[in-house]
């Protein structure tokens, strides 16, 4: 079951309306937030990306991992500005950079433009996933 159903199945045991769908540390939002269905629909891609990876044998991968995946397919290429995006530190950035290296999924180059940052850039051994989750992504949308 999903983040977003959990949440749901939690404020109907808990008697909440109905119009109240989205709990979080014992607080209830209205289903009309259009943050909380951002977040629903993020969730939603996201696990469906993932299972259908999963399926076509590929390892899984964080919910972190994969929102830094998917701003690298975006053409972010900088740490700075990901981690900015993501509402992580620089440091949180750091530790899932070095295990998505250490799992050949991406590659950090110097930056020819500052040499004292680096760049991400997806791995070669990446490329078959990348085409397979851009194939998954463009199922999903249509």
């Amino acid at each position: 079951m999903s983040v977003a159903g959990r949440l749901q199945k939690q404020c109907v045991q808990k008697g909440y309306l109905p119009g109240l769908i989205f709990c979080a540390y014992g607080r209830c939002m209205n289903k009309d937030l259009i943050m909380v269905q951002l977040v629903e629909a993020i969730f939603w891609f996201d696990e469906a990306l993932q299972a259908q990876l999963s399926a076509k044998g590929w390892d899984t991968i964080s919910r972190r991992q994969s929102m830094i995946l998917a701003n690298l397919a975006d053409g972010e290429t900088r740490p700075s500005r990901i981690a900015e995006k993501l509402g992580i530190s620089r440091q949180a950035l750091s530790q899932a950079l070095a295990e998505m290296t250490a799992r050949g999924m991406i590659t950090l180059e110097d930056d020819p433009d500052d040499k004292r940052a680096k760049i991400i850039a997806f791995s070669r051994d990446m490329e078959p996933m990348r085409q397979d989750a851009v194939e998954i992504l463009n199922g999903l949308v249509t």
